[in-house]
């Protein structure tokens, strides 16, 4: 979310999941091996074991599938930094980091391995300070389940399913979108962080999202949201 109304998405790396099922398949078939192993004795006298052929031949191609993890989601990191900070002087975000929380063994993994929040804010200072531009880290706590236009306070919080729902603040009739609302929320948050002046509640004016294909960015936009009939994700309402 900007300061001119436009909110954006930047979709995950699409590659990801695609090297994460590599990867799990990879080291299934090495750890296999493990029984192939040989018991060796060095020249001191000391034991070790010698890994099987199959065994070094699967374990240098995960190391390979690793490697290229690495350098992609990297490519994926500077590629958001550089762009943001092209558009921007400024980028605030807030101080979230997933503690694998999920219900799921599954959903714990993608939460811990996938989220890449912390490299994130790691890549967009290291820019910020090439690039003579700001980076900030607001708090978000209670940022999605306080209205951004009324200021009320959902008691007990939101569901994470739940990604839209009607403010039940007195004479409040917004029916705020779950990210949206944080996200505007964040940004009165850097503005006052910035000492800047603030001119009340910012309304989006348009939706994008960006796309990583490999060199840049794909840009969609602008997007309406499920009340105008057009819905681009499942929406469960909030009771």
């Amino acid at each position: 979310m900007d300061s001119h109304g436009k909110a954006t998405e930047i979709h995950p790396p699409y590659f990801l999941k695609t090297l994460d099922k590599r990867i799990d398949q990879l080291k299934a078939k090495r750890d296999r091996c493990k029984k192939q192993a040989k018991r060796m004795t060095r020249p001191d006298g000391s034991l070790f074991w010698l890994p099987s052929r199959r065994w070094r031949y699967l374990n240098a191609r995960l190391q390979d599938v690793y490697r290229k993890r690495r350098e992609q989601t990297k490519q994926f990191l500077y590629t958001v930094a550089n762009r943001l900070y092209h558009d921007y002087d400024a980028v605030g975000i807030g101080d979230y980091v997933p503690h694998g929380g999920g219900i799921t063994r599954k959903m714990r993994r993608s939460m811990n391995n996938q989220s890449l929040n912390r490299r994130l804010k790691q890549v967009l200072s290291w820019v910020a300070l090439r690039s003579g531009k700001q980076v900030l880290e607001w708090a978000e706590g209670g940022s999605t389940r306080t209205c951004h236009d009324c200021g009320y306070v959902v008691e007990g919080g939101i569901p994470p399913e739940v990604r839209e729902w009607d403010c039940p603040g007195p004479g409040c009739t917004r029916h705020p979108i779950r990210d949206e609302n944080a996200a505007r929320n964040g940004l009165r948050r850097t503005f006052k962080a910035l000492e800047l002046p603030c001119s009340g509640r910012r309304e989006v004016s348009s939706r994008w999202t960006w796309r990583f294909n490999g060199l840049g960015f794909t840009l969609r936009g602008p997007l309406t949201d499920s009340a105008t009939g057009i819905s681009f994700q499942e929406i469960k309402s909030f009771p």
